[in-house]
């Protein structure tokens, strides 16, 4: 899966990738397409850190967000509803075959 990231409004950082690579595992679990594409956009507004992730894989694009006061906290609130998202659809998939 090929991952790139967006810093919007703030500096980037390494421990912020890091913090999206660490929970990967979780989403190629759902995900088994070398050709998948997951876009991290991070992103700083007045009072609120946003996480953005967008994923392309099988021909669909996933769009999840999480706003929080810490980014870590929006990057980790948005990989879990990306997950959920993922998980939910291979249920879905699994059970009309």
């Amino acid at each position: 899966m090929q991952v790139t990231y967006t810093f919007r409004h703030m500096e980037g950082s390494d421990a912020l990738k890091a913090a999206v690579e660490e929970h990967l595992d979780k989403i190629r679990r759902y995900v088994d397409d070398e050709s998948a594409k997951l876009h991290v956009i991070y992103e700083t507004q007045k009072h609120h850190q946003r996480a953005e992730l967008n994923l392309w894989a099988r021909g669909v694009k996933t769009s999840v967000h999480a706003d929080s006061e810490d980014m870590y906290q929006s990057v980790s609130q948005a990989l879990d509803k990306l997950e959920k998202l993922l998980r939910r659809d291979k249920e879905r998939r699994k059970n009309h075959h």
